[in-house]
């Protein structure tokens, strides 16, 4: 009996650059998502491994983290390492950036709806996430 699978992540060349698609149907998937980025801004936690939480099936990426910076850190908010044909991503925000992504979060979980959400930004991100909740 094989596995549901609770989230996909994609990261491919899209029409605006590298980018990372999640989708998933699970509103308690996106639930723990927050609660985690909740955790990440409060100090509790280090990191979010996005790629690792639930069933996952993911498409030409290795791993997707998330982490906290220090407000004035000026690294880009998004980093590839690669390991053969798939990469490693860090995706690093500030506490304000953080609480923003909370945010969107909460639109898709409260609004029950298909929909999407954008949760880097075009032009200054290196890579496009972007999280999709009912929409395949």
């Amino acid at each position: 009996m094989s596995k549901m699978v609770e989230v996909s992540i994609d990261y491919y060349q899209g029409a605006h650059g590298l980018t990372i698609r999640i989708d998933t149907e699970s509103k308690e998937w996106i639930e723990c998502l927050r609660s985690n980025i909740i955790e990440l801004i409060k100090g509790n936690i280090k990191q979010v491994e996005i790629s690792k939480r639930g069933s996952v099936e993911i498409t030409n990426l290795e791993s997707l983290t998330l982490l906290s910076k220090p407000d004035i850190e000026v690294s880009p908010n998004v980093m590839v390492c690669l390991k053969g044909d798939n990469a490693n991503v860090v995706w690093s925000q500030k506490i304000e950036e953080l609480i923003t992504l909370v945010g969107l979060l909460d639109g898709l979980i409260f609004n029950e709806k298909p929909g999407h959400q954008y949760l880097t930004v075009e032009g200054r991100d290196e890579i496009l996430i972007v999280l999709a909740y009912k929409e395949k």
